[in-house]
């Protein structure tokens, strides 16, 4: 996927679009809305110009259909924010930087005998919760304090 480039006017449309979800998400967290355990994923495409920007937070896909020649055509224009991403995991690893004590930790869930079952997941470092499968989200609490965010990653099109 191509990163956004620095037109100015792109630059200036991703830097808005960026700060509503940043505000969405403090907005939602100060609400009187019960989002201790809950919260939510979006992606959103805009299409500005001949180019097409696509906002993820989380692990909703956006994908382009087209039709070229009789023949169908499929494009993800968004990768999933999940910990078994290297980049996203060291992200959650690093929460806090030194100061923080209740840092994220990404491992698998532990069934009864002990053996790690289904895929990697966001917790607190010491509290068995959230259990997210996703790095990114709106408005969950507790995902927050285990470093999740709702800072989208932006592809250009």
């Amino acid at each position: 996927m191509k990163r956004v480039n620095d037109k100015p006017e792109e630059k200036e449309l991703v830097e808005i679009i960026t700060q509503a979800f940043e505000t969405t998400n403090t907005e939602l967290l100060a609400s009187e809305i019960n989002t201790d355990l809950s919260g939510s994923t979006v992606v959103a495409v805009f299409v500005y110009g001949q180019k097409l920007f696509c906002f993820n937070v989380g692990d909703s896909r956006a994908v382009l259909l087209s039709c070229t020649a009789n023949s169908w055509r499929c494009k993800p224009l968004s990768d999933d924010q999940k910990p078994s991403r290297e980049d996203e995991k060291q992200r959650i690893l690093k929460f806090g930087g030194t100061w923080i004590v209740t840092v994220g930790r990404v491992e698998a869930q532990i069934d009864e005998s002990g053996q790690p079952v289904g895929p990697l997941r966001v917790w607190m470092h010491s509290l068995q919760l959230p259990g997210l499968a996703m790095t990114r989200s709106f408005g969950d609490k507790a995902g927050v304090r285990a470093g999740t965010n709702a800072i989208p990653e932006v592809s250009e099109h």
